[in-house]
């Protein structure tokens, strides 16, 4: 018979391997999203993106930030004022070409990366969050002004909602710039918008 198996080297290193186990998970999922989405979800993001669709109609263009913001914003990525013009951008883009919006970075809560009310936009500045993912939370946030305050569309169920704004950001054409910037911030999973994405061919 073969040599009995040494469970004390499990007891011994049994943190190191749950460590192991986590950094994998992540890696799969949320930063490589190349976990398979169930029937249950997709059937979710199909009736959203339906559902948004309907009540908007066509898919926005794909969105390029102006050179102006694209020199000014990786400098100060931080800076209310330049974030305010990018929201500014991000509406007009989606044709809200004159809005209220205010940004500012003035809040620290590990479960929010942004928040929107009423005309304000805060993003969280106790994240360590990169330019690449202030911005795909400013983005986001901005979806929720254009949602709820210009277009009146939000959904009861809260967590639904989030996703609904995560899919208007692809709808709208931001997906290149919520692809890159949705690692640790963000509702939908990398697979989650790349399942949206091709869907979105069906109805430009």
């Amino acid at each position: 018979m073969g040599s009995e198996f040494d469970w004390s080297y499990l007891w011994e290193h049994h943190s190191e391997i749950l460590l192991l186990i986590g950094f994998t998970y992540f890696l799969f999922t949320r930063v490589l999203g190349i976990t398979p989405l169930t029937r249950n979800r997709k059937e979710l993001l199909d009736a959203l993106l339906s559902f948004l669709h309907q009540e908007i109609g066509k898919p926005g263009g794909l969105y390029r930030i102006s050179e102006s913001l694209n020199a000014e914003f990786p400098k100060n990525p931080k800076d209310p004022v330049i974030l305010r013009k990018m929201a500014q951008e991000i509406l007009a883009h989606c044709g809200v070409q004159e809005s209220e919006v205010t940004v500012k970075m003035g809040f620290e809560d590990l479960n929010s990366a942004g928040i929107y009310t009423g005309n304000e936009i805060s993003i969280n500045n106790g994240l360590g969050m990169r330019k690449s993912e202030i911005l795909a939370v400013l983005i986001h946030e901005s979806m929720h002004y254009f949602l709820i305050r210009v277009r009146g569309i939000r959904l009861e169920d809260t967590r639904e909602n989030e996703y609904l704004t995560d899919i208007a950001a692809l709808y709208m054409g931001f997906g290149a710039y919520i692809h890159r910037g949705y690692v640790k911030v963000g509702y939908l999973k990398r697979n989650e918008i790349r399942y949206v994405k091709k869907r979105l061919k069906e109805y430009s």
